[in-house]
């Protein structure tokens, strides 16, 4: 009796092996056909190692995400839920199933999945960062901030975490604090150009001209085709009336980057107007008009523009 016992168990030992075989060899398979460029066999061989392993969260998720991946959204959230249904634990899994409920219109349930990892799991930080995102992009902002301090708490080194919390705090107009946050980005990471950029812009905005023109400088340095900061220093240098070669040098070359943007081009005309070539600031500030930006305010600027470079007395400088 005892003998039949461990040979049954044997045998059912043997069928799981050979199972596990099988649908394994069929996502071999499914990979090899997605590398192929046949994306239906591959689907249908996805399905096939699911179909043969139902159990197995892995072989689910996969095909949940080779359904994401092919815009099939209901029924990757299906495959996706059944994962988490089975492996609570398994934060790909959110990560692609938040995805796919925006996907469809549903952000909304997508952060709630991403709220239950982070409260089932915690210390993974892609999750928190998808969740910020979420957050920010649906002016969550409330609770994209609670989130962005929690995890700059945690990780005091995250980057990412900081220069969000430093547009965010731009946003709210919490100026210091989104002074510092920033500043705390490039101590971190010397190189990121992009959060020299932003707070260029800060600066900018408090007319703390010396330093704006400092952070972009930087900006540019990390990036030559900063082609936003190039802009936005030649317009510091024009608005102060300084440096105006160097100003029409970088606006130029922000031009050689984005050649139809009517804010570059504007910038290029206020430089040839200070520079006293009224001519040609009327040409530039014109073929921006011509471009018709989608933005009224900038278009309302555009044309305050073209009557101050026409003024018969010459417009104020």
């Amino acid at each position: 009796m005892r003998f039949t016992s461990i040979l049954v168990y044997l045998l059912s030992c043997s069928a799981c092996a050979c199972t596990d075989r099988n649908a394994y060899r069929l996502l071999g398979g499914a990979f090899a056909y997605e590398q192929a460029g046949d994306p239906d066999a591959a689907l249908e061989a996805f399905r096939g190692a699911v179909e043969v392993q139902p159990d197995d969260p892995y072989l689910r998720r996969i095909l949940g995400r080779a359904l994401l991946q092919r815009e099939m959204y209901e029924a990757a959230v299906s495959e996706l839920e059944t994962v988490l249904g089975a492996e609570p634990h398994y934060l790909e899994a959110y990560q692609d199933l938040a995805y796919a409920l925006s996907a469809q219109g549903m952000p909304e349930a997508g952060m709630g999945w991403l709220e239950r990892a982070v409260r089932e799991v915690g210390a993974y930080l892609p999750i928190q960062r998808q969740l910020v995102d979420l957050y920010l992009t649906h002016d969550r902002s409330e609770e994209a901030m609670a989130l962005l301090t929690d995890v700059v708490e945690r990780w005091p080194d995250e980057t990412w975490a900081h220069f969000l919390l430093g547009k965010l705090y731009q946003q709210l107009d919490m100026v210091e604090k989104a002074e510092a946050a920033f500043r705390r980005s490039v101590k971190i990471e010397p190189d990121l150009g992009v959060a020299y950029a932003s707070l260029g812009n800060l600066l900018y905005e408090q007319r703390r001209y010396s330093d704006a023109i400092q952070a972009y400088t930087e900006a540019i340095s990390i990036n030559t085709r900063d082609h936003a900061s190039l802009n936005n220093l030649a317009w510091v240098y024009a608005t102060e009336g300084t440096k105006l070669e160097m100003a029409e040098r970088l606006s130029r070359r922000s031009l050689r980057l984005v050649p139809d943007s009517p804010t570059y081009l504007d910038t290029l005309a206020e430089i040839y107007f200070r520079a006293g070539e009224r001519e040609l600031a009327t040409q530039f500030v014109r073929q921006a008009i011509v471009l018709r930006p989608d933005d009224p305010e900038l278009m309302e600027h555009l044309r305050r523009q073209l009557k101050r470079f026409t003024a018969p007395n010459h417009g104020k400088v």
